[in-house]
C-alpha cells in the first residue's frame, strides 16, 4: 500500500489532477475501506461525521485578489494576478513575482531590466546575436532584448521547466509577439549536455530563494558547461538573492563555486539591494563596467548603465567558502544557516 501510494500519487494524480485531488482521492478511499470494515456494526450518526471532510470542501473559499488564472502543475502552483501598475504578475507557489508583463511598458522597474546593459559590454557590433535564458517563466528578459536588440538578428532560446508556466506566458505574456523566440520545456542543464550550440549571452534566471536554487544549475560542473557553450568574448550572468551579500554562505559560496571557473566575476545590486546580478567571463569587463554608459547605445538604457557603472565590482577568490560540487552541494543547509546566523544577530 505505501509503495503503491507512493508511486501513484507521485507520477499519475498529483501531475495529472492537481495536489488538492490526490489527498482528497486518499482520504475518501480511506473513509470508503472503514465503512466497509464497519459492515453490520456501522452506526448512522457516525455517517455525519465521515461526511464532515466532503462538506468543508464543498464551502467556497474567497479566491486571491485579481487572480485571473490558476492552475497547479507538477512543479507548483501557478498564478497569474492583474495588476493596475504593473500589468499581470506571474507568481508560482505563492513565492513573490516570478515575471511581470504589461502591454504599454518594457521596461520594469526591477531587476529584469539590468539584464539588458549587459549586450553593451560585448565586444562586437555586428548582428546575428545568439542568447540562452535559463528560467525562462513569462518571458521578460526575451521581450526586453527583442524589443530593443531585435535589429540584431538576434536569437533567443528560452529554456523553462515547466510547460503550465510556458503555456500560461503565451496566453497572458503574449510569448508570440517575440521575434526570433524558440521555448524549450526542459531541464537548464540537461538542454546544454544535450545542445552544441554556442552563445554570446548565457542568463540565468532560476534562483529565486535558498530553497528554491536548483543544485544542478549551481555546481562548478554545471558552471563548466556553461562557459564551453559560451562563444569567444560571451558573458554569464546569474540573478542572485541575499540580503547580506558579504556574509551569506549560499550567496559567497555560489560566486566562489563561478570564480573556480570563470577567471573574471563581477556583482551589483539592483536598487532594492536584495538581488544581485553576478557577471562572469573569460576576459577583463573592468573598464567595459566602468564606461558602460558611453557603451550603451540606446537612450532608454543609458540611466540602468549608469547605475550599473557606479554599483559593480569584481569578486576576488576567497579561501573561506567551498566550492559546490554535483557530489556536494547543500544549498538548503546553507540556506538554513544563514537563516539562524541572520535570526540570532536580530536587536
Amino acid at each position: 500500500g505505501s509503495v503503491f501510494g507512493t508511486f501513484f500519487s507521485s507520477f499519475y494524480t498529483i501531475p495529472f489532477w492537481g495536489t488538492k485531488e490526490t489527498i482528497l482521492i486518499s482520504g475518501f478511499s480511506l473513509i470508503l475501506i472503514s465503512l466497509i470494515g464497519l459492515g453490520r456494526d456501522f452506526k448512522k450518526p457516525f455517517l455525519l461525521f465521515l461526511l464532515l471532510p466532503l462538506l468543508l470542501n464543498l464551502i467556497s473559499f474567497p479566491a486571491r485578489e485579481n487572480l485571473v488564472y490558476e492552475k497547479e502543475s507538477f512543479y507548483g502552483l501557478i498564478q497569474i494576478i492583474e495588476d493596475k501598475d504593473l500589468g499581470y504578475i506571474l507568481d508560482i507557489n505563492r513565492s513573490g513575482r516570478w515575471s511581470v508583463y504589461h502591454p504599454e511598458k518594457i521596461l520594469t522597474g526591477m531587476y529584469f531590466d539590468y539584464f539588458l546593459p549587459l549586450y553593451f559590454l560585448l565586444d562586437r557590433d555586428e548582428n546575428d546575436l545568439d542568447v540562452l535564458i535559463i528560467g525562462h517563466a513569462g518571458g521578460v528578459i526575451s521581450r526586453q532584448y527583442s524589443h530593443f536588440l531585435g535589429d540584431k538578428n538576434l536569437k533567443i532560446k528560452g529554456v523553462e521547466l515547466d510547460k503550465e508556466v510556458t503555456k500560461a506566458a503565451f496566453k497572458f505574456f503574449n510569448l508570440s509577439e517575440q521575434e526570433g523566440l524558440e521555448v524549450i520545456n526542459s531541464d537548464g542543464r540537461t538542454y546544454l549536455q544535450n545542445s552544441r550550440e554556442q552563445y554570446d549571452l548565457i542568463f540565468i534566471d532560476a534562483y529565486t530563494g535558498g530553497l528554491y536554487i536548483p543544485f544542478q544549475l549551481s555546481t562548478k560542473e554545471f558552471f563548466d558547461l556553461a562557459r564551453s557553450r559560451l562563444k569567444e568574448g560571451g558573458i554569464l550572468a546569474i540573478m542572485v538573492l541575499s540580503e547580506n551579500s558579504d556574509k551569506e554562505r549560499v550567496f559567497q559560496s555560489i560566486t566562489q563555486t563561478i570564480k573556480s571557473v570563470f577567471p573574471f566575476l563581477y556583482s551589483f545590486p539592483d536598487p532594492t539591494e536584495r538581488q544581485y546580478l553576478l557577471v562572469a567571463a573569460n576576459s577583463s569587463l573592468g573598464e567595459k563596467f566602468a564606461k558602460l554608459e558611453e557603451r550603451t547605445k540606446l537612450t532608454e538604457l543609458k540611466e540602468i548603465s549608469l547605475y550599473v557603472s557606479q554599483k559593480f565590482q569584481e569578486i576576488k577568490i576567497s579561501e573561506e567558502n567551498y566550492i559546490l560540487k554535483d557530489n556536494r552541494a547543500p544549498i538548503e543547509i546553507l540556506r538554513e544557516l544563514d537563516k539562524l546566523t541572520s535570526f540570532f544577530k536580530k536587536p
